[in-house]
């Protein structure tokens, strides 16, 4: 379990820039940080029980997780509530002149709940099966699999109407062991859905509007291509690149309508974001280096450059 508590001061606005409603109060109107201050709170919690099996019995390796998170920030009655709850159950089989075989799948939900100050919006439900079989011959390695999921979300508009859709993606890895242990190349083919709630939001970007329309992130399709190396006992190095296919992705835009509210006074003074949605194409590419001396130190080096090709 863990708690923690985000401050943010919403500056980044130009004083003549506030409009008013209200022309004859518009001249005393002086804004100082404490008035656009924002504060973030977030609690979350894990519970699990794993339990793995002899390859030789009739039992599978089991895992039973439940996770919460929690947010609310200082405008009333706004906060997120986020339940996962899932099970992965998988059984190694041993057949001749296989390496290593696995059979298996995972089940789970994923429930988010968004509550904003003016605005009750409708609960968002992701609920996912993802079966797999797993071979290992030598040093070669190939995991086939899918993902079929069903999301539930608010239609704009009227959030009271629930748009639930069916989504399929593969699921599918291969591996080859050029040198066992030192040099390895891989490939994936994959995709999926998944909550864009709050609190990923406000840890890229604290600066929010009061009130966001909040969706999924659907990935259609990526595919994975890359490679990784060990130098030495201590050093290891990889490199990959990748190639996605969204049907909606957010992005930050500014908020050019969100009123705030000074003392009884609406304005527009255009210092948060909201979020949008568009189909995108994302080019990613990625090199990390680590280093490990026993015990007693561990660095790391993570470098990604990504390239965005958007509709709007």
């Amino acid at each position: 379990m863990s708690y923690n508590h985000l401050l943010a001061h919403c500056y980044g606005f130009q004083p003549d820039s506030v409009f008013s409603f209200d022309k004859t109060n518009e001249e005393n109107i002086k804004i100082n940080g404490k008035d656009i201050l924002r504060q973030y709170h977030h609690a979350n919690g894990e519970l699990f029980y794993r339990s793995s099996a002899d390859i030789n019995k009739h039992k599978f390796n089991q895992l039973y997780a439940i996770k919460y998170n929690f947010l609310a920030d200082n405008n009333k009655n706004t906060y997120e509530h986020d339940i996962q709850a899932y099970t992965d159950l998988n059984k190694d089989v041993e057949i001749k002149k296989f390496t290593y075989i696995n059979f298996g799948g995972r089940l789970g939900m994923d429930y988010r709940h968004n509550r904003w100050q003016n605005q009750h919006l409708a609960d968002y439900w992701i609920i996912n099966l993802n079966p797999h079989a797993a071979f290992q011959y030598k040093e070669y390695y190939l995991k086939v699999g899918f993902d079929m999921a069903l999301s539930t979300e608010p239609s704009w508009g009227n959030d009271t109407i629930k748009t639930t859709r069916f989504h399929f993606f593969p699921d599918i890895e291969a591996r080859l062991n050029i040198v066992p242990n030192i040099f390895a190349i891989y490939a994936r083919f994959d995709g999926g859905i998944y909550h864009d709630n709050y609190y990923k939001n406000i840890e890229e970007n604290p600066y929010l509007s009061n009130e966001l329309r909040l969706g999924f992130i659907d990935q259609k399709s990526r595919f994975y291509l890359g490679l990784q190396t060990s130098i030495s006992r201590s050093l290891t190095i990889g490199a990959g690149a990748s190639f996605a296919f969204y049907g909606a992705l957010p992005y930050f835009i500014n908020d050019t309508a969100q009123l705030f509210n000074y003392k009884d006074t609406a304005l527009f003074i255009g210092n948060t974001y909201t979020i949008i949605y568009d189909k995108s194409k994302v080019l990613n590419a990625h090199f990390d280096m680590n280093y490990k001396y026993k015990d007693m130190l561990n660095l790391g080096l993570n470098i990604d450059y990504n390239y965005f090709i958007t509709k709007i």
